[in-house]
C-alpha cells in the first residue's frame, strides 16, 4: 500500500516530494476494478490469523477515502508503473490515474501481475533510474 501513502504524501505535502513513482497502485479500493484487493483487505482487517500490521495497513485502507479528488492536483513528476495482468489493482485504474495526473509517466509490464519490480527487478530498475534521472523541467526562455 506504499503507493496510496505516496499520493496521500503528495498531495498534503508536495513540498516534501521531487519526484513520485506509483507501482501497481489505485486511488481507492473501492472501484470496481480492485474488488479482489478490496476482498482482501476485508478480510485481513478482521482475520486474528494475520500480525497486528497486516490488520491495521488493512483498516486503515478500509477507512481511507481514497485520492481521486487530488491526483489533478499532483504536480510534480510522477511515472505509474503496472503490470498488464494486475489482479489486485489492474491497468485501467493506472491508466485512469495517469490521465489525472498532468505530464505523468505510464510504464506497463506486458504480462506481469502485482508489483513488477519482483518479477523483473532489471527493468524496473533501469526505467526507474531513467525516470529519476530525466529533467523535465521547462527550459529557460533566451
Amino acid at each position: 500500500m506504499g503507493s496510496s501513502t505516496a499520493q496521500q504524501l503528495v498531495i498534503d505535502h508536495p513540498e516534501r516530494v521531487r519526484k513520485l513513482i506509483l507501482d501497481s497502485s489505485t486511488y481507492d479500493a473501492r472501484v470496481p476494478e480492485c474488488s479482489t484487493l478490496l476482498a482482501i483487505l476485508r478480510q485481513n482487517a478482521n482475520d486474528p490469523t494475520q500480525s497486528p500490521g497486516v490488520r491495521a495497513e488493512a483498516q486503515a485502507n478500509l477507512v481511507w477515502n481514497g485520492t481521486w479528488d487530488g491526483l489533478a492536483c499532483i504536480q510534480k513528476d510522477t511515472m505509474l508503473v503496472v503490470g498488464t495482468v494486475d489482479p489486485l489493482t489492474p491497468e485501467p485504474v493506472s491508466v485512469r490515474m495517469a490521465g489525472q495526473i498532468n505530464g505523468s509517466w505510464l510504464v506497463r509490464f506486458k504480462g506481469l501481475t502485482h508489483v513488477g519490480s519482483h518479477y523483473a527487478p532489471v527493468q524496473y530498475g533501469e526505467n526507474a533510474l531513467y525516470f529519476l534521472g530525466t529533467d523535465e523541467s521547462p527550459l529557460e526562455n533566451q
